[in-house]
């Protein structure tokens, strides 16, 4: 079996242009040449030799950075269809809506049909007057008080979307860079074959780039589907019961009239879905 170890051993010992050059300039009986020069003339009388070795990495290396490629892929897919199927999701966004329209007041901020994802950082940033809690403790809490004796569907958000933390380590920018280069080195490998004159070369690694690159372009496409959807557009939801969902007095107890100003300037809506 050609392993990856296996390759990186036969190209360490493969003559460079200057040894082939040295060796073919010799002019006296082979058979009087060392072992390492009579190998070095050996590998020489392989048609382009060199481009074939790197053809061969790529094929040995293959699998193994598409599984984790495509494991990393598909993590952030199951991700996204858990959360968009997540009735937790759903009414944790209800109530932090709810609470920024009420902190917000009549600002122009306020009374908002929606907020950006991003702005669920700021719950954490929202404070009561003596830092011992967050906006987001405050929402627990009362999801927590609609639930007495059990546990509140929405505190069970970790359970729906299982897949959620995995996907939180995906960098979008690295996935898409090493897809890329997994498509540039199968073209490399297509222009190769076109080139080999030699059928047993072009047989092989000719099936292994078909085949390869039906996967990668399969994966692209799970890819592209994935960054063309809006998470935001799917969560379109309507809050009407907002009475029911947030007391003054409760709100109130976040911040003192000094720093609801800046809550209101941080932690509310900002933009619609």
């Amino acid at each position: 079996i050609y392993t990856l170890s296996l390759h990186d051993a036969f190209r360490s010992i493969l003559p460079t242009a200057e040894d082939v050059e040295v060796c073919q300039g010799y002019e006296g009986p082979k058979h009087l040449l060392g072992r390492a020069e009579q190998f070095f003339l050996a590998v020489a009388g392989v048609p382009r030799y060199q481009i074939r070795t790197k053809c061969m990495l790529v094929r040995v290396t293959f699998a193994e950075k598409y599984v984790e490629c495509e494991g990393k892929i598909q993590t952030v897919k199951r991700a996204v269809k858990q959360l968009r199927q997540s009735k937790a999701f759903k009414q944790v966004l209800e109530y932090a809506l709810a609470c920024g329209n009420y902190l917000n007041g009549v600002s122009n901020k306020g009374a908002a049909w929606g907020f950006k994802i991003d702005s669920l950082n700021k719950l954490k940033d929202t404070k009561t007057a003596d830092n011992s809690s967050t906006m987001l403790h405050y929402i627990a809490a009362r999801l927590e008080e609609r639930s007495p004796g059990k546990v509140a569907p929405a505190l069970l958000l970790g359970h729906e979307v299982p897949d959620l933390e995995g996907a939180t380590r995906c960098i979008w920018k690295d996935e898409t860079g090493e897809l890329a280069q997994l498509k540039a080195s199968l073209k490399q490998v297509q222009t190769q074959v076109k080139l080999d004159k030699v059928t047993e070369f072009t047989d092989s690694m000719g099936v292994f780039q078909a085949e390869a690159s039906k996967k990668v372009e399969a994966l692209a496409a799970v890819l592209a589907s994935l960054r063309a959807e809006q998470l935001r557009a799917h969560l379109g939801l309507s809050f009407s019961e907002y009475g029911e969902v947030v007391e003054k007095g409760d709100v109130a107890r976040l911040a003192t009239s000094e720093s609801s100003s800046e809550s209101r300037s941080e932690s509310g809506s900002s933009g619609c879905l």
